[in-house]
């Protein structure tokens, strides 16, 4: 029911130009005395070609003084009141339709062009039986004509194929100078998106890495959602989000041989950490681009073993490279090893030998299985313990740094305990990774062997039931990884497990996981 019209201007030479493709600037002036064309795309119905059309033509007097310059001596009353044009730009598109079912989300800004008050329109949009109408939207950044505005679109049942969508951009005037009082002035658009016909995440499950060379730990850049993969060689490679991390590529060596863990901070500097060399490990930290930074002595003298690559940038240490974890052989230990430009920072967190116990109040060196930081506005640290002879404890502790240089347990967030399928427990757990939402996440492998996903508050309430099943992670799961990106197809988390021919690693986006 929505009639349609052609924008006649000056500027607009070309019979098919988009409007688009107008200067602000020129306030799509009609000269008098100048002839403008525009071609239009009429569609012939069974009673043949009947129809009707008016000339919307807008005009204020000029303010000063003869001779008038234009555009600029004409007031802003001399353009419609309503947006003349709009861009839209898919932040995110996950719609699907499979024949049987349907769903995904859309995320759009809006971009609207008004000759004046851009910022004061207000944005629906609308496809009726593909899901409910969204907005209203009130603009959230603004320049010269033009105002952005952020659309999320969730609950869908999109139809094949593709979908209209009616934008209505609504002024915050109405009246239509006292012809329709009190309707609001509204320009409409339509757009259309494409739908896909399987979930965006289906085909990035069990993804081939590179042959030949065991996989060691997985990293994910928070600034572009690539993927960092360390191999055994001491080789990285970079797999980009673009390419739905298809076909990697090398990126950088370590020059050492049984390194075992990788993790980016959100400055994109990685730290790389495990390697054996005369019963020390130690450490090594990259810029962007795959260059060394420095060598982080993880510890001078001692048996110690790493257990885990932590890396972020936030709280004291704005340009923080990385934090270790890792434990000695002299009592039960447990300690971090900071960088920060350009000294070398310790904190940490140690059971003398007369506390080698077990317990929510005791790190046991050996059954720790990974650790991960809270966001970067808390200095958090949880630490994924999983169990043995000594020691049953299947559990996250929370430990935090409030003064000074020693990080303490935070007792009052401790989840799991149990050794269990259940979200009370672990039954064999391989890694602890969050979102950018700060849920958390365990990776675990239950006692049938099946693989399971948990997921968590930051303090330690569970949500849903276990997910990830053996079709998803066909292989023995190895390690997991989220981050702080905020990309264009969505937030997820990503599995490396093992292959039959290659390690694999498997997307899951965060719709894919339980919520709250």
């Amino acid at each position: 029911t929505l009639n349609g019209y052609k924008f006649f201007c000056d500027e607009l030479t070309n019979p098919d130009a988009p409007v688009n493709s107008l200067d602000v600037e020129s306030r799509c002036i009609f000269s008098p005395g100048e002839k403008n064309i525009r071609h239009y795309t009429i569609e012939l119905g069974a009673d043949g070609l009947v129809f009707n059309y008016a000339i919307d033509a807008c005009w204020a007097f000029p303010q000063g003084t003869p001779p008038y310059d234009v555009p600029d001596d004409f007031p802003e009353g001399a353009n419609r009141m309503e947006a003349w044009n709009i861009v839209v730009t898919e932040d995110t598109n996950t719609l699907w339709n499979d024949g049987s079912g349907s769903g995904g989300e859309l995320a759009l800004t809006v971009e609207v062009w008004d000759h004046y008050n851009a910022e004061m329109n207000t944005v629906w949009v609308e496809s009726p039986g593909n899901f409910s109408p969204a907005g209203p939207v009130s603009y959230s950044a603004s320049g010269i004509g033009y105002a952005t505005y952020e659309v999320e679109i969730t609950s869908t049942t999109p139809a094949e194929g593709s979908i209209d969508l009616l934008i209505s951009v609504e002024s915050e005037i109405s009246g239509y100078q006292g012809l329709l009082t009190g309707e609001t002035i509204t320009a409409y658009f339509l757009y259309t998106v494409d739908v896909g016909t399987e979930p965006l995440n289906q085909g990035l499950k069990n993804i081939p890495l590179r042959e030949g060379f065991d996989a060691m730990d997985i990293a994910i850049d928070h600034d572009d959602g690539d993927l960092l993969v360390l191999y055994s060689d001491g080789a990285v490679w970079l797999y980009t989000e673009a390419g739905n991390y298809e076909d990697g590529a090398f990126f950088y060596t370590t020059y050492e041989p049984g390194i075992q863990w990788i993790d980016i901070a959100p400055n994109s500097n990685s730290v790389v950490v495990g390697f054996w060399l005369n019963l020390v490990d130690k450490a090594k930290a990259y810029d962007p681009d795959g260059n060394k930074i420095c060598d982080i002595d993880v510890l001078t003298a001692g048996a110690c073993w790493a257990h885990d690559a932590v890396a972020w940038t936030g709280h004291t240490y704005t340009n923080m490279l990385g934090l270790s974890s890792f434990s000695c052989a002299l009592g039960s230990w447990f300690k971090w090893r900071f960088y920060s430009p350009p000294d070398f920072v310790s904190y940490w967190y140690a059971n003398s030998p007369t506390q080698a116990g077990c317990g929510a109040d005791t790190v046991h060196r050996d059954i720790v299985k990974g650790t991960e930081c809270g966001n970067i506005d808390m200095w958090y640290l949880y630490i994924l313990e999983g169990g043995d002879s000594t020691c049953n404890e299947y559990r996250v502790q929370r430990h935090y740094r409030p003064t000074g240089a020693t990080i303490i347990n935070d007792t009052s967030v401790s989840w799991g305990g149990v050794h269990s399928d259940g979200m009370d427990g672990f039954w064999d757990p391989k890694d602890i990774t969050r979102d950018v939402g700060n849920d958390f996440y365990i990776l675990d492998i239950l006692s049938t062997g099946d693989p399971a996903i948990k997921k968590y508050t930051d303090e330690g309430t569970p949500i849903g039931e276990p997910f990830g099943d053996s079709t998803s992670i066909s292989g023995n799961p190895l390690r997991i990884e989220g981050s702080d990106y905020d990309g264009p197809d969505g937030n997820f988390i990503i599995v490396l497990h093992d292959g039959t021919t290659a390690d694999m690693i498997s997307i899951f986006l965060l719709s894919e996981t339980p919520s709250e």
